[in-house]
């Protein structure tokens, strides 16, 4: 059973995933923690290339290291969301 940075226990990448995603999208956060999710991250994908064919992993791998990169860098994920602006967008076009 792997152990990870943040002491949780578990073997499933699909359950660790969602858990580094719930992490990245907190609305305090601390700075000390980005060794320890960016470990958690790679971990993860060694367990998740078992599972799937590895073209999955040219994107997706990108895709989460800059999300977490860009916590240290940008500050935080939900102060940077389209998507409420993307709704706004919508309820504007349906006025033209």
């Amino acid at each position: 059973m792997l152990v990870w940075a943040n002491g949780n226990k578990g073997t499933n990448g699909h359950h660790e995933l969602s858990g580094v995603f719930k992490r990245v999208c907190v609305k305090i956060w601390n700075p000390s923690n980005i060794t320890s999710l960016q470990d958690d991250v790679v971990v993860i994908f060694s367990l998740l290339e078992k599972e799937f064919p590895l073209a999955f992993f040219k994107i997706m791998t990108h895709l989460l290291l800059y999300v977490v990169d860009d916590l240290d860098v940008c500050g935080l994920i939900h102060n940077r969301w389209m998507y409420v602006v993307e709704r706004m967008m919508k309820v504007l076009k349906g006025y033209i």
